[in-house]
């Protein structure tokens, strides 16, 4: 672990844990307070909060170095909030963070005050100056981009892996801070965290020397804390004079927040910052004026975590409760009525894009282009399609309803049961119908502690969703194939997602003839939803069951092939069953309960519609009535008729009828055997052979049980949508014992059959051994009266 992630380079007797007023490691914290020229902070609690409240400081690690002793008398105390009184480091804390001769250094140090200061006290607020950002710091002078804003450094980890070669450890980011004792793992995670901002300022400290120890370096308090003598270069007085201006204009901005920031957490709301219009001159003809462009926050290219997160204001907070049904995070503002100055600061703070239709908080050019968008569509399926075509986002099944849809917090991976869900959300009102269910299990979201089951309403949004994500990845998929460009690969955790990038500045999707692509991807969409409606994987085996009624009748003779009423009658088995297929998808979907055990239905997708559905279905219908009228015998068409009637009423009629369901699916496919008989026989049923009549009721009693089994495995769903099968009846086990019974009579079946077949084989040999025996002695018989005779004649002579 020591080789692999970076250690503070301190002996144990420097990092003191500051658990007690009585002790001496607090007069020795408050000690080094006074007499330090650069400390650092760091704040740690329990990742478990509830929405608008802060979450409680169950840590402050402060590292403290002296102005006249070198980093090997650095000292980090482990400051224990929760045991300490709040009186006894409210003053203290105060002092240092706003007298000007300590140099205070943070990493995003904002939120941790802002924590800090609810945990002491409900109207304590600190004023922390003079404050240096490590990772603004580090852009700055490592990679020489001084307008960089914030919410686009890179993570601590990562400053440390380039500084020092080796990255922080962050395995107990996430632990429970306020469980004691801390553990020793725990107290070493926490002063590194503290101390090596003070390392990487040491590490950084020969670029600064190099920068001319400029105006900006100064202001923070370390040209004036290490070199206070020193006069500025004719260039630092011409940076102070642009950075008087930014205040003006907003448009030098990033000027001011590039090193120094005074972390006021009490600033006027009301207090409005007049900024002028600068026309951007840089442009592309193809622009438009509000039109975003890249990287995203989160790209790793530019030190994000590969995460999607936006924030929504007020005017579409429906798109927010959208985007977290598929597992995007999507906050909205802290505040009902919040300023653009505060949707900013939220944005920036957390890596968020800024997801808006205002249309005059993007004209004030107070927030950089990559860092908010304006949502051009009106209604919510059409904002998140907007949104994830955008951004190229993936959406997978995995990660569909994992967030809380009010509050956008994460639930619990752990299911709970009826009892445990009563007992964790007790002033949540649950009716006693969903309490009383057998096996429905709840999840609880970590932040609200709001409960979700999987109920009518979770059943419906999970089949829209998936549909969707369905769709989305086959879109893409699609469009990048038919699109010609350059492709680059960007990764997103861990999963690949091409990205269209012939503008590699901006990273905009730029695609040649897109509406000629997307018409060609709707076509292919809608063939495919259709071809996967009308289940191929049940048509082929209709067709051959009739067809193999034919051939049995016909005593396997090959002539079959050459009789058009055999091929007729195959050919409408399996029509007749694609078109009760797509009506019953088409029932489902109008009635709200489509996909509830077919979770990817086309219909949800929108790449077929349900009037789509419908014609296809009445031309099969149409076309099976005219194949019919080309048959001789009546009973067949009568037959062919009767099939499609029955499977047209299936759904709407016979579904919900319990047993009734079953059997009339098993007496349909099963009538394939007997109608291939027929066409054989010019309808004649008394000259089907026995086998062919085996055979139907044998498939029958097969398919039965097989239907009833599916009832079972999709028992759940069939209760929510009020379908009466008999294990919704009767119970599992009850529905798995008629399945059962109908296999075992559907074996019985065959073995007797064949046990009748091996009878009736031996009675036949029986009986042609007496025919030959009654043969033969009448042969003898005749042989003998003719010798008789001829002893007749022969006395006489």
């Amino acid at each position: 672990m020591e080789d692999e992630f970076w250690s503070v380079p301190l002996p144990p007797s420097s990092i003191r844990l500051v658990d007690s007023i009585d002790g001496e490691a607090f007069q020795g914290f408050l000690l080094a307070l006074q007499e330090s020229s650069v400390i650092a902070l760091d704040a740690e609690w329990k990742p478990v909060s509830v929405a608008g409240t802060h979450p409680r400081v169950s840590l402050l690690q402060i590292a403290c170095r002296k102005r006249d002793f070198g980093p090997e008398s650095d000292l980090v105390f482990i400051v224990d909030v929760l045991s300490i009184p709040a009186s006894a480091l409210l003053q203290p804390l105060e002092e240092a963070l706003e007298t000007s001769r300590i140099l205070k250094l943070g990493f995003k140090l904002r939120q941790d005050l802002i924590n800090l200061a609810a945990s002491l006290s409900s109207t304590a607020s600190f004023s922390c100056e003079p404050y240096i950002d490590i990772g603004k710091l580090y852009h700055e002078v490592k990679r020489k981009n001084p307008r960089k804003l914030p919410g686009d450094t890179p993570s601590l980890s990562h400053i440390c892996r380039d500084v020092f070669g080796r990255p922080l450890c962050k395995s107990l980011q996430c632990s429970d801070w306020e469980l004691r004792p801390l553990t020793e793992e725990q107290i070493s995670y926490a002063a590194a965290d503290a101390h090596c901002l003070l390392a990487i300022l040491d590490a950084l400290h020969p670029y600064i020397i190099d920068m001319q120890r400029s105006k900006a370096v100064a202001s923070v308090g370390i040209a004036r804390l290490l070199y206070p003598d020193e006069e500025l270069s004719p260039l630092v007085t011409r940076f102070r004079s642009m950075s008087e201006k930014a205040d003006r204009t907003g448009k030098f901005l990033a000027y001011l927040l590039t090193f120094q920031q005074t972390l006021s957490l009490q600033a006027d709301p009301k207090k409005k910052i007049r900024t002028r219009r600068v026309r951007d001159t840089n442009r592309s003809q193809g622009q438009t004026e509000f039109e975003w462009c890249g990287p995203p926050p989160w790209d790793p290219v530019v030190g994000g975590d590969g995460c999607p997160k936006f924030l929504c204001d007020i005017m579409i907070e429906g798109l927010a409760r959208q985007l977290r049904c598929v597992g995007i995070d999507a906050a909205c503002p802290h505040r009902l009525k919040p300023d653009a100055r505060q949707l900013i600061e939220q944005a920036q703070r957390e890596g968020r894009i800024l997801l808006t239709r205002d249309v005059k908080l993007l004209r004030q050019r107070l927030i950089p282009s990559n860092q908010a968008y304006r949502v051009k569509h009106l209604t919510k399926k059409e904002q998140l399609t907007e949104i994830i075509e955008t951004f190229h986002l993936t959406v997978s099944e995995e990660h569909l309803l994992s967030r809380c849809t009010r509050c956008n917090g994460e639930l619990c991976p752990k299911p709970l049961t009826a009892q445990q869900a009563k007992a964790a959300a007790p002033n949540q009102k649950i009716s006693e119908d969903v309490l009383l269910q057998d096996g429905l299990l709840f999840w609880q979201c970590s932040e609200c502690r709001h409960l979700y089951w999987q109920g009518l309403q979770f059943q419906r949004a999970m089949q829209r969703f998936s549909a969707m994500c369905s769709y989305f990845l086959y879109w893409t998929d699609n469009l990048s194939k038919s699109s010609t460009g350059n492709l680059v690969r960007a990764r997103r955790n861990g999963s690949e997602v091409l990205r269209r990038s012939s503008n590699r500045s901006t990273g905009i999707l730029v695609c040649s003839s897109k509406q000629r692509d997307l018409t060609a991807v709707r076509r292919s969409a809608f063939a495919r939803g259709l071809f996967e409606m009308s289940r191929p994987i049940n048509l082929v085996p209709a067709f051959l069951l009739s067809f193999a009624g034919s051939w049995m009748t016909a005593n396997y003779s090959p002539r079959v092939l050459l009789m058009p009423a055999v091929w007729t009658s195959s050919a409408c088995s399996a029509l007749i069953l694609a078109a009760s297929m797509l009506v019953n998808d088409c029932y489902d979907h109008i009635s709200g309960t489509d996909g509830l055990n077919r979770r990817n239905s086309a219909l949800l997708s929108g790449e077929i519609t349900t009037a789509d559905v419908g014609l296809v279905a009445g031309c099969i219908y149409g076309g099976v009535m005219l194949a019919t009228c080309c048959l001789e015998q009546p009973i067949m068409r009568l037959l062919i008729t009767l099939s499609a009637y029955i499977t047209f009423v299936y759904t709407p009629l016979v579904k919900k009828v319990t047993l009734l369901k079953n059997i009339v699916v098993s007496g349909v496919i099963a009538s394939a055997i007997f109608a291939g008989g027929l066409a054989v026989t010019h309808g004649s049923v008394s000259v089907i052979p026995q086998r062919t009549l085996a055979s139907s009721f044998y498939l029958f009693l097969s398919i039965l049980g097989r239907e009833i089994l599916m009832d079972v495995k999709d028992m759940a769903g069939d209760r929510v949508t009020g379908v009466r099968t008999i294990p919704v009846c009767f119970g599992e086990q009850t529905g798995t014992c008629v399945a059962v019974l109908c296999a075992t009579a559907a074996n019985l079946f065959l073995l007797m059959g064949s046990f009748m077949i091996q009878i009736q084989m031996a009675w036949l040999r029986r009986k042609s051994c007496i025919e030959e025996f009654l043969e033969e002695k009448e042969l003898l018989s005749r042989i003998e009266g003719s010798y008789s005779i001829s002893d007749d004649l022969w006395g006489c002579c």
